[in-house]
């Protein structure tokens, strides 16, 4: 890009003392970091404003998922990203595959590893251009021996927890299906806007139905999943019923999903009245074609989230509907 004549500006990069990247950065004139102190510790965050005002064509971002320090105007970068881009500027930026949300548990599932800090699916919907830097899980081990991505202190940690043969085998495959994904979701769009119509012309619908439940969660990434493979309409909705007995935590969860719904840009329908009855009447009024449900066993283990009465009801009330019914995570893969 500076051979091409542009202006291109270092906003935050972490090396993680490899001399391989700090060579590469050579030349490129950097914005000093954003510095600030939390609880005693010292913290370094991209300088929005300072972007800003500097306005190059093209800013350098480091670490799309990175929280920012406590207290500040955004929590994210990524919803700094978001702000420099509307201001008008081209940023480039970087993300592992494991900090997408809608793959949260999946990653977990898989690994063993939790991720704390994640990136909204839309977030990666919106860019412009997505380029994969795929490494086999030997080639990366291999950098990780050699120094190549972290001090060798940090890469014995590394390959002691997430960096093994089986994660890295996991997280590759995981982030090849994502770009898969968006490669179709482009072309969804392109046909879209120009009123092509083929096989994509029947448009999905799919709903997911929530309880206050421990999964409730777990339920919106499903859905939203399959939202997107499909290029369909993406609803969630919860029933409040007077009766339906709620602990604190579930109650939490519940407000934890719907959050997550809203940034996955879902519509987001909160109902009162009888379970069955309002469920029924939703998915033959906005014609849904695909449910997804929990089947989670909750409290003694004889009370669950859904009759089969009202598994049977749907099926004569939408014959054409799926139902997509979501189990209990399990216990994590070994790597």
């Amino acid at each position: 890009m500076l051979t091409a004549g542009l202006d291109v500006v270092a906003g935050t990069i972490d090396t993680h003392g490899r001399a391989d990247t700090e060579a590469v950065l050579q030349g490129i004139p950097m914005l000093a970091p954003l510095r600030s102190d939390y609880r005693g510790k010292a913290w370094e965050d991209l300088d929005v404003l300072g972007a800003l005002e500097r306005r190059p064509e093209v800013l350098l971002v480091d670490e799309l998922a990175h929280a920012n320090v406590p207290g500040g105007e955004r929590a994210k970068r990524y919803e700094d990203v978001e702000l420099l881009i509307r201001a008008g500027i081209h940023v480039h930026t970087t993300l592992n595959v494991q900090h997408l949300e809608s793959l949260n548990d999946a990653v977990f599932e898989m690994t063993g590893v939790r991720v704390r800090e994640t990136v909204p699916d839309t977030v990666l919907a919106k860019a412009s251009e997505i380029r994969l830097v795929d490494l086999s899980p030997e080639e990366l081990l291999a950098r990780l021996d050699e120094g190549k991505i972290y001090t060798p202190a940090v890469a014995a940690r590394a390959k002691e927890h997430f960096f093994r043969t089986g994660n890295l085998t996991a997280l590759r495959e995981l982030a090849l299906r994502a770009l898969a994904d968006n490669a179709d979701d482009r072309l969804r769009r392109y046909l879209d806007e120009r009123r092509i119509e083929g096989t994509w012309g029947a448009r999905d619908r799919i709903l997911v139905a929530l309880a206050a439940e421990s999964q409730a969660r777990r339920l919106v990434r499903r859905g939203f999943r399959l939202a997107s493979r499909m290029g369909g309409e993406f609803h969630v909705c919860h029933v409040r019923s007077s009766s339906q007995r709620r602990e604190v935590p579930d109650e939490r969860e519940l407000e934890a999903a719907l959050t997550l719904a809203r940034d996955l840009e879902a519509e987001v329908h909160l109902l009162d009245g009888n379970v069955y009855e309002q469920l029924l009447e939703f998915v033959t009024s906005h014609r849904i074609t695909s449910l997804v449900m929990g089947v989670s066993v909750r409290g003694t283990g004889r009370a669950r989230l859904f009759r089969p009465s009202l598994l049977e009801a749907l099926q004569r009330a939408a014959p054409e509907m799926d139902i997509i019914l979501v189990g209990r995570a399990g216990t994590p893969a070994p790597a």
